[in-house]
C-alpha cells in the first residue's frame, strides 16, 4: 500500500471513520487536477552520456523546471539521487544554472552543491532563490565509475537516463556518445519503462532517444540500452559485478568474516604442523541457539 494512502486511512480511523483504500483512490481521482498540482513540473530533461574507452560514463543532465505561482522562498532546495547498486562510484560532480525565465546566461552560473551517500543511494543537493512563477534551467555533470555491464557475448550500457516521476515531464531526450572503437558496432534499444524513437548518426558515433508524454509521467523512466561485442573495450568487470567486490561492499561484516577466516586458517596450519588436533575435537559449547536480533 502506498504510504500516503495508508496515512489517510489511519487518520480517518482516528476520527472514528473506517474507509477502504478503493474508496480513497476514487475520492482522490475526483479531486480537480489543479488541486493535485505540484510546486513544479519539468519542461524537458535532456541527457548526454559519453562512454569513455576506460568504461567510465560522463553524464550531463539539463533540466528545465517550471515553478508555479504561490511558491516563493528565499532559498529552495533541489536534488537528484541515483541508486548505487549497479555502479562502483560517482565522481566529479558539478552543478550549474544555465537560464532563468527563458534568458540564457552568457556563461553557466556555478552553484553551491552537496553530495551525500546513504543507504545505497548517491544524492546531489543544490540551492537557489525562488520567485514563482518562473522557469529555471539547471545542468548537472558527473562521472560514473563502473557503469557498464561486462558480460559475454556482449557488453552493455543499461542506464535509466531520465528518471520516472509522478510530476509531469513534457519532453525527454537522451544522446549516447560512443568512443571510436564502437562506431558502427553498437545496437541500441530501450529497456523497461517508456518507449522512444531511436536514431543513430550516419557514422555510428551517436545514438539519440526521444520521447514525450503529454500527461503525468506516472513514474516510468526512460532506460537506454546500447550493446556491443564483448571486450571491444579493454576494460575489466566493475567491482559491483564481481563476488569480491560485493564482499567488500558489506563493510564491517566483511572485515569480521575475513578476521574469522584468518584465525581459523592460522589454527588449522598450526595443527597440521604440530600434529596436535585436540582443539578441533569433541565437546563444544552446545552450538546454535542464542537470542534473536531486533528492537523498535
Amino acid at each position: 500500500m502506498p504510504p500516503f494512502l495508508y496515512m489517510i486511512q489511519l487518520q480517518m480511523r482516528k476520527t472514528g471513520y473506517d474507509i477502504s483504500i478503493p474508496l480513497i483512490v476514487f475520492l482522490f481521482l475526483c479531486i480537480p487536477a489543479n488541486a493535485q498540482s505540484d510546486v513544479f513540473t519539468w519542461t524537458y530533461i535532456n541527457v548526454d552520456i559519453e562512454i569513455q574507452e576506460n568504461g567510465d560514463l560522463l553524464v550531463s543532465e539539463e533540466q528545465k523546471y517550471s515553478f508555479k505561482t504561490g511558491h516563493n522562498e528565499q532559498w529552495h532546495a533541489r536534488h537528484r539521487w541515483l541508486p548505487m547498486g549497479k555502479i562502483d562510484d560517482i565522481e566529479d560532480v558539478e552543478v550549474y544554472e544555465l537560464a532563468r525565465n527563458g534568458e540564457v546566461f552568457s556563461e553557466p552560473l556555478s552553484l553551491t552543491h552537496k553530495i551525500q551517500k546513504e543507504k545505497g543511494q548517491f544524492w546531489i543537493w543544490w540551492w537557489h532563490e525562488l520567485s514563482a512563477p518562473e522557469t529555471r534551467t539547471f545542468l548537472l555533470k558527473y562521472r560514473v565509475i563502473g557503469g557498464l555491464h561486462i558480460n559475454k557475448p556482449t557488453d552493455e550500457l543499461n542506464w535509466e537516463a531520465v528518471f520516472g516521476d509522478h510530476r509531469k515531464i513534457e519532453k525527454r531526450r537522451v544522446r549516447v556518445h560512443l568512443p571510436p572503437p564502437l562506431w558502427g558496432k553498437a545496437h541500441a534499444s530501450t529497456g523497461s519503462g517508456l518507449t522512444a524513437t531511436i536514431q543513430t548518426s550516419p557514422d555510428g558515433s551517436t545514438v539519440e532517444y526521444n520521447t514525450s508524454l503529454p500527461s503525468l509521467g506516472m513514474g516510468f523512466g526512460l532506460v537506454v540500452r546500447v550493446s556491443f561485442p564483448h571486450r571491444i573495450l579493454k576494460i575489466k568487470k566493475p567491482k559491483w559485478q564481481t563476488l569480491w567486490g560485493r564482499f567488500w561492499d558489506m563493510g564491517p561484516v566483511a572485515y569480521l568474516m575475513l578476521l574469522v577466516a584468518l584465525l581459523l586458517g592460522i589454527g588449522l596450519t598450526k595443527s597440521i604442523v604440530t600434529g596436535d588436533w585436540s582443539n578441533w575435537e569433541g565437546g563444544g559449547s552446545g552450538g546454535g541457539g542464542g537470542g534473536g536480533g531486533g528492537g523498535g
